[in-house]
């Protein structure tokens, strides 16, 4: 992601997914939540320790996890 136009089409297709992802399996409800969290950190990465990247790292691994324990591939974070 290099604009911000770009990183608003990430947020809207997470979005887009995560309504999906709810309708079909209402225990994924919280994920809006989840998405609305994540992303108000946007730009706050700039200016991250290396702890707090770490945790984020740790956190999209075990997302990753847990999307492929419930038959959902969703890929490698990329940055």
């Amino acid at each position: 992601i290099t604009t911000a136009a770009q990183a608003d089409a990430v947020v809207a297709t997470a979005r887009g997914d995560a309504d999906r992802a709810a309708a079909a399996e209402p225990a994924w409800a919280g994920l809006q939540r989840d998405i609305t969290y994540v992303f108000s950190w946007r730009g706050k990465f700039d200016t991250a320790t290396a702890t707090e990247m770490d945790a984020y790292f740790a956190a999209d691994r075990r997302v990753q996890a847990d999307c492929q324990s419930a038959g959902e591939n969703i890929g490698p974070l990329r940055p």
